[in-house]
């Protein structure tokens, strides 16, 4: 029986980059000649090999590996559950805790939360701790206090780290996430991969909003840029819901 790993490597040495003659950007609908996008090159620590970006000539998204956008939903739970089989990601919840203690809408308690793909829910965990009301949800992760579903809540706030970068449909999964947003909700990005490249070592991040590209996202979804920060490499983002879409 294959290992976590040799089976991930068998997996990857199994796709191919896809045969394309024309591309199209999901963010700002341009469709251009495969070549005419700018290809940036990284080498994957989770047995991908060699991954391709291709960079959108239009609004500058960064988007890819193409083989991983490309898999079904299983094969993606599939590749994340051979990876955190061997893999385990750093505590960075001081590090989240000063981006949310640099944003003025956190400092209301008595608003309605969402820890959005929580993980495991230690962050969520704290923030309850100390008096927030706050939920976890997570499509993926078993555990206390971690909801996994949520299709019939609405909350005042919901913010997510280290989650837009990962994403495969960025506009029909953030639609997702604004279902479960009131009118005039707030809804908040941490990232270390808006306005940047970076972290490019991993075929799990598949978005990197540089140049025009976020923004572009956000009047696609009818959103308000409210406030921007930086705090170190992360990037924090808060946007207000203007209607639903």
């Amino acid at each position: 029986m294959l290992g976590s790993k040799e089976r991930q490597i068998k997996r990857w040495s199994t796709l191919t980059q896809p045969n394309l003659k024309t591309l199209t950007c999901i963010i700002c609908n341009n469709t251009d000649l495969y070549n005419n996008f700018k290809k940036l090159y990284a080498d994957d620590v989770f047995c991908a090999g060699k991954l391709i970006r291709h960079q959108c000539p239009n609004c500058s998204l960064i988007f890819g590996d193409l083989r991983f956008l490309n898999l079904s939903e299983e094969q993606i739970l599939n590749d994340h559950s051979d990876t955190y089989s061997y893999f385990t990601e750093g505590d960075n919840v001081k590090e989240v805790f000063e981006c949310i203690n640099s944003i003025d809408i956190f400092l209301n308690k008595n608003l309605t939360y969402l820890d959005y793909a929580c993980g495991t829910g230690k962050f969520m965990s704290c923030l309850k701790n100390i008096g927030y009301n706050i939920n976890g949800y997570d499509k993926y992760v078993k555990g206390d206090n971690i909801l996994n579903d949520i299709s019939s809540m609405t909350f005042e706030v919901i913010f997510s780290n280290n989650f837009i970068e990962h994403l495969i449909n960025p506009i029909e999964q953030i639609k997702d996430m604004l279902n479960h947003l009131n009118y005039n909700g707030y809804l908040i990005f941490i990232s270390d991969c808006i306005d940047e490249y970076n972290v490019e070592f991993t075929h799990f991040h598949t978005y990197y909003y540089v140049g025009n590209s976020f923004k572009l996202l956000c009047d696609k979804l009818n959103l308000t840029i409210v406030e921007s920060k930086n705090i170190g490499p992360c990037k924090i983002k808060v946007l207000r819901k203007n209607s639903d879409i």
